[in-house]
């Protein structure tokens, strides 16, 4: 069946599926950014598009910006916005899932600064690069993706956990100090999830 797979974090998996399904041209990808409900409108555009471009039947792997809304969205708010465009998937798909965020690693960017400035083996991390990643840390990718979760149990919405596989893999960052990008092994690990 066609598939629509709007995410983030995900584009790389879902070129992965479309290589395993020997290059059917049936997954297709679209990019969430920004944070819930702020960008609501936008999301629900990208729902109502990658609907159209699936045809009937299709199945959809939705992640709403999880790595936005770790970094500088509001739980609460985004469990409501989570719940009203799973709504409105289901109107619209014949399947929905729900994607889990992805875990991140904080100290990869940070090193032991994090306990201890002065024993930092990274000093070359600015301090306006630490700010912006400050709330990005795993404790608040747990508390959405529990939200999520919630929200979606309760819509009757079956949930993809992808983000065991890249918890289980702390040393493969895509380059050096990469806190939420997951290197190719990660990569293709979720995408063999996914499938």
């Amino acid at each position: 069946s066609r598939g629509a797979f709007p995410a983030q974090v995900l584009r790389h998996a879902s070129s992965l599926l479309d290589c395993e399904l020997a290059h059917s041209g049936d997954v297709n990808y679209y990019a969430f950014r920004g944070t819930l409900p702020q960008n609501a409108s936008a999301f629900r555009a990208q729902i109502a598009l990658a609907a159209r471009d699936a045809g009937r039947g299709a199945t959809a792997l939705l992640n709403f910006a999880g790595l936005w809304q770790t970094a500088y969205g509001d739980v609460a708010a985004y469990a409501d916005a989570v719940q009203d465009l799973l709504g409105d998937a289901k109107r619209q798909f014949a399947k929905v899932w729900l994607v889990d965020t992805t875990a991140v690693f904080p100290h990869h960017l940070l090193g032991r600064a994090a306990c201890d400035r002065k024993a930092s083996l990274l000093d070359d991390v600015s301090t306006s690069v630490a700010r912006k990643k400050a709330a990005m840390t795993e404790a608040r990718v747990e508390a959405l993706n529990a939200a999520a979760r919630g929200v979606a149990t309760k819509l009757g919405v079956r949930v993809v956990d992808v983000w065991s596989p890249t918890a289980l893999s702390p040393d493969d960052a895509l380059v050096p100090m990469d806190m939420r990008h997951h290197g190719p092994a990660t990569t293709t690990a979720v995408a063999a999830t996914l499938l």
